[in-house]
């Protein structure tokens, strides 16, 4: 008889795989968010009188 309770280890590989997936596209994203604030923070203090917001 075989025991049908909890996950398999494929299923545990592959939720793995879709929440390291996640993690990956979410640290590129902020990466670039981070990046461009960084970079627009520069050109304001560089830029003097300028309307910076």
């Amino acid at each position: 008889m075989r025991k049908t309770d909890g996950g398999s280890n494929a299923e545990y590989a592959l939720i793995l795989a879709i929440l390291g997936t996640g993690l990956v596209l979410a640290a590129l994203l902020l990466g670039d968010v981070a990046a461009t604030a960084t970079n627009e923070a520069g050109v304001c203090i560089e830029t003097s009188g300028s309307s910076c917001s």
